[in-house]
């Protein structure tokens, strides 16, 4: 698995965490289920699926997520959006 790659894994198991102890449970079960328990068939598969669950919960949460787990959130889209981009 390469650095990148695994930075999303890590970042997105961060912010679920993060995401938990703010009460976002809802956001935090979806990103769950598609991280842990969708049998994906490669990695692009989850991490479009990720970049989608992400930029809907950009505008969704907007007015409801801290500043610092927002900018974690962004930095994942980004971060999906140049591996897609490759």
């Amino acid at each position: 698995m390469n650095e990148p790659q695994q930075d999303v894994y890590t970042t997105v198991a961060e912010l679920i965490v993060g995401l938990n102890a703010q009460g976002h449970r809802k956001l935090a079960r979806i990103l769950e289920h598609r991280m842990y328990k969708v049998p994906w068939t490669s990695s692009s598969e989850l991490f479009e699926e990720l970049e989608k669950v992400l930029t809907n919960a950009l505008t969704e949460y907007k007015s409801l997520l801290d500043n610092q787990s927002m900018d974690k959130v962004r930095s994942i889209v980004a971060i999906l959006n140049a591996r897609a981009s490759k």
